[in-house]
């Protein structure tokens, strides 16, 4: 879909184009002086529409002259990209040459160059006076707990607590207290981590909402029980059951 900022810079494109060649579009093709007077036209800079280029090459002029003299002021639009808004992949070349010109600037001047933000120091220097206290992780450490997603809740009277939609139970002693949700939105089978007071002290469950109909809320004490135990939840109708009463005489 055309947007209308693009078709007014087209526009502003074909009308630079066409006020450089407005004075030779009378002459013939290949008439004697043309080429001259291109020539004469590029030696000039100009202000070009959507480029910070100033120059223009009697070549690249010669050619719009051809255009207009095929197609008229529509043909001095320039033609809209066909992958235009898509990504272009760059290549494997380039990108190649592009990662080696960056090192080359990292390690030969941008290590070697002293920064305001580092008290004048260079980051080599300070690299060197630091290097010493880097601490490589232990073995068997989970890195990715580190970075777990933490949100604070505070636990309701029947021990539950909502995360992303989620109903969760935590621990009975933990009603009423604000605590710590440690969890990993990328991957919900694992569990969600619960914290308190700058300590693990276990994990949320996903709320059973039948069997957390028979818990039994002692405010005083804040401590709940079950009341009874559950029952299973009745079984549905059968189809067997209705042949059988077919069998019967039941209708």
């Amino acid at each position: 879909m055309k947007t209308e900022a693009t078709t007014d810079r087209r526009d502003d494109v074909a009308l630079f184009r066409y006020g450089l060649i407005a004075d030779l579009t009378h002459m013939e093709p290949g008439e004697p002086g043309t080429y001259a007077r291109l020539k004469e036209k590029a030696s000039h800079r100009y202000a070009i529409p959507g480029s910070h280029r100033t120059e223009v090459a009697a070549e690249t002029m010669r050619g719009w002259l051809r255009a207009w003299r095929k197609g008229g002021f529509d043909a001095l639009r320039p033609k809209p990209r066909a992958d235009q808004g898509q990504a272009r992949a760059i290549p494997q070349e380039v990108t190649e040459a592009l990662n080696r010109r960056l090192w080359a600037f990292i390690e030969g001047e941008y290590h070697h160059r002293p920064h305001k933000g580092l008290g004048g120091e260079t980051p080599l220097d300070r690299w060197a006076q630091a290097c010493d206290e880097v601490r490589l992780p232990e073995p068997g450490l989970d890195l990715a707990e580190l970075f777990l997603f933490e949100e604070k809740r505070k636990v309701a009277r029947d021990r539950t607590v909502s995360l992303r939609g989620a109903l969760y139970e935590v621990d009975a002693i933990l009603v009423g207290q604000t605590v710590t949700l440690r969890f990993d939105p990328t991957r919900p089978e694992r569990k969600v981590e619960v914290w308190h007071v700058g300590r693990k002290v276990g994990a949320a469950k996903p709320v059973d909402a039948y069997a957390n109909c028979f818990v039994k809320r002692d405010h005083a004490t804040k401590s709940l029980s079950p009341s009874r135990a559950p029952e299973a939840p009745p079984e549905g109708l059968r189809l067997r059951d209705f042949d059988g009463d077919k069998s019967k005489g039941g209708r």
